[in-house]
C-alpha cells in the first residue's frame, strides 16, 4: 500500500524530496485540466497526483505514510469535503489549528489568504460557459494558464514561478498545430561565374521541400556581390507548422576565379600585354571591361609593371534603394612588355648598338642592406 503514491508520481520509495517535486511538476503540467479540457481521464490523474504529492511531498507526512500506509493517522477522510489537511497544516507551512482535528478548506478561502479570489474575469481567468464552480473547482475555469489566482496558488505548491510556467506555456503554444511559429529556413550555396558576380543577373536554384518535392526558385544576383556574401529570399523557405509565416531561403554566394581579371575591393585588376613598339613609342589600345571594350592610352617609354587607371570601369555601384549610393570602381590596367621570340642577326646587332649608346643602369636601386 505504501508504494501507491510513489507509483502515481512515477518515483521509487527511496526517491529524494527534490526528485519527488520534479516528478510532480512534470506530471502536473501534463495532466492539468486546463491543458486537457476534453480529457476527463486527465482530470482524474491530476487529482490523484495532488493527493499523492500532498502526502509524499511533505517529509513529515511521508514518514507517516511509509510507516502506516495511506490510512496513516491524521490524513483525513477524503469524502468529508473538497480539501482536508491533517494537523500541521496545508502543504505551504500554514496550520489548521492546534486541536488536532481535520480542517476543510475551500479553494477560495485559501486564495484569500494570498490576496486572491475568483471574480468574473479576474486574475486572467473566467468560468467556462455552461459550468458552475463548486468548492475548489478550479477545473471549471479557463483562461491564461500562466496567470490568475489559481496559477499563483498552483505555482506556490509546485515550487515554481509564474514566469517559468508562462515560458513553458509559450513553448507548448508554439509547438502546437495552429501556432504562429515561423517556418524553418533553407540553407543553399551556389557557385557563380566571376562576370555574373560583377554585373549581376538572374539565377535559378532547385530546392527540396520537407515533403520531398522539388521546386525551382528564380532570384536576382545583385551587381557587385562579394564572394561569401549571403542573399536572403524572404518567405520562400519551409512553411510554418501552424499559422505562422514561412521561413526564408539563405543563399551563400561563391565566386569563381577569372583567368585574367582579379577583384580588389571595388576595383578590377587586369594585366595587359604590350609590344616592344608600343612600349617604346606609346599608342592607344582597347581592353575589355564590364562596360565593354574601352580605350587606354599607353605613354611612350612604358615599362612592365606600369599601371593605368580607367575611371568607373570597375565593379558597378550597388543599385539597392536601402543602401547609400556608392561610386563604381575603376579598371586598373597593369602593363607588361612582350618581346619577340625570334630575332634576326640584324635585329640583334641593332639592339647591341642601342645598348652601347645608352649604357643604362636599370638595377641601381637594388640593395641588400637598408
Amino acid at each position: 500500500m505504501s508504494e501507491e503514491f510513489y507509483s502515481v508520481l512515477g518515483v521509487s520509495k527511496t526517491a529524494s524530496q527534490e526528485d519527488i517535486q520534479k516528478a510532480y511538476r512534470s506530471l502536473a503540467r501534463k495532466y492539468h485540466p486546463d491543458m486537457n479540457p476534453d480529457d476527463p481521464e486527465a482530470k482524474k490523474k491530476f487529482q490523484k497526483l495532488q493527493e499523492a504529492f500532498e502526502v509524499v511531498g511533505n517529509p513529515e507526512k511521508r514518514k507517516m505514510y511509509d510507516q502506516y500506509g495511506s490510512a496513516f493517522p491524521g490524513r483525513g477522510n477524503p469524502q468529508s469535503g473538497p480539501y482536508h489537511w491533517p494537523q500541521g497544516g496545508f502543504p505551504f507551512g500554514g496550520s489548521t489549528g492546534g486541536n488536532g482535528n481535520n480542517a476543510n478548506f475551500d479553494l477560495d478561502d485559501i486564495l484569500k489568504m494570498f490576496g486572491g479570489t475568483f471574480p468574473e474575469g479576474g486574475f486572467g481567468g473566467r468560468p467556462r460557459s455552461g459550468t458552475k464552480r463548486s468548492g475548489g473547482g478550479f477545473e471549471d475555469w479557463e483562461g491564461n494558464p500562466s496567470s490568475g489566482a489559481y496559477q499563483q496558488f498552483f505555482n506556490m505548491g509546485m515550487g515554481n514561478t509564474a514566469g517559468e510556467f508562462a515560458r513553458d506555456a509559450e513553448r507548448r503554444r508554439r509547438a502546437e498545430p495552429g501556432s504562429e511559429s515561423k517556418g524553418s529556413d533553407i540553407q543553399h550555396t551556389i557557385s557563380i561565374p566571376f562576370a555574373k558576380a560583377i554585373s549581376g543577373g538572374k539565377m535559378e536554384i532547385t530546392i527540396r521541400r520537407p515533403d520531398q518535392t522539388s521546386e525551382t526558385v528564380s532570384f536576382n544576383i545583385p551587381a557587385g556581390v562579394e564572394n561569401g556574401k549571403r542573399i536572403r529570399l524572404r518567405g520562400l523557405g519551409n512553411p510554418s507548422p501552424g499559422r505562422g509565416k514561412p521561413g526564408d531561403i539563405l543563399i551563400t554566394v561563391r565566386t569563381e576565379e577569372h583567368p585574367f581579371f582579379k577583384r580588389q575591393g571595388k576595383n578590377l585588376l587586369l594585366k595587359v600585354p604590350i609590344t616592344l613598339q608600343e612600349a617604346v613609342f606609346g599608342g592607344k589600345i582597347d581592353v575589355p571591361s564590364p562596360k565593354g571594350m574601352v580605350s587606354v592610352t599607353i605613354p611612350p617609354a612604358s615599362t612592365s609593371g606600369m599601371k593605368l587607371r580607367v575611371k568607373g570601369c570597375g565593379v558597378p555601384s550597388a543599385s539597392s534603394s536601402k543602401a547609400p549610393p556608392v561610386e563604381a570602381g575603376d579598371l586598373i590596367a597593369e602593363l607588361y612588355v612582350v618581346l619577340p621570340r625570334n630575332w634576326s642577326p640584324e635585329d640583334q646587332e641593332l639592339i647591341q648598338k642601342l645598348a652601347a649608346q645608352q649604357h643604362p643602369d636599370v638595377r641601381h636601386h637594388l640593395y641588400w642592406t637598408p
